[in-house]
């Protein structure tokens, strides 16, 4: 009966510190999330600015580079208007929400940041070239912002998810034992 304890002991100690071990992984990939983010809206301001590119020629673009882990995002965004019908853009901001709102990619962002997105999506496609381009260049530079904070304290949150997987771990096994 005692092995049996502590065979429990040992997988709940390595379930807990594996779920803290994940919570800090999350936190990280945020970063790469933000900053794909940032590569991609860097191609959406090029586009704009320098070719003259239509949104949905743009979208299209995005949604073929595999490399990003927002192309699937794109990709939805695309499929949604082709659904609407490509030529009518009015549809561009409530298409935006939605896939933002069910996107897998978009579940690792913060309630503000995704809100901030879904603000950014609103505006595109409704003004000059010259404001689109400064409402992007005003987005990636928030953000920068956010990525520099959060790789500041990455470290921090890292080690805290850690340090909470272990804890709650060894409180579960005191409860157990």
């Amino acid at each position: 009966m005692d092995m049996v304890k502590i065979l429990g002991v040992v997988f709940v100690l390595a379930a807990c510190s594996m779920i803290g071990v994940a919570a800090g992984e999350r936190q990280k990939e945020h970063i790469n999330v933000l900053m794909s983010l940032k590569r991609c809206l860097l191609t959406v301001k090029g586009e704009i600015a320098y070719a003259y590119t239509p949104l949905s020629e743009i979208f299209t673009i995005l949604s073929e580079m595999g490399s990003e882990c927002w192309s699937v995002f794109f990709a939805q965004v695309l499929d949604e208007l082709a659904d609407k019908s490509q030529e009518d853009m009015s549809n561009l901001s409530q298409i935006w929400e939605k896939v933002c709102r069910d996107s897998d990619v978009c579940s690792n962002m913060s309630h503000e940041e995704l809100d901030e997105l879904v603000r950014f999506g609103s505006m595109l496609g409704t003004s000059d070239r010259d404001s689109q381009i400064s409402r992007i260049e005003l987005f990636i530079d928030n953000i920068n912002d956010r990525i520099h904070y959060l790789q500041k304290h990455i470290y921090e949150k890292v080690r805290l998810c850690r340090v909470l997987g272990v804890t709650a771990g060894l409180l579960i096994t005191i409860l157990i034992v």
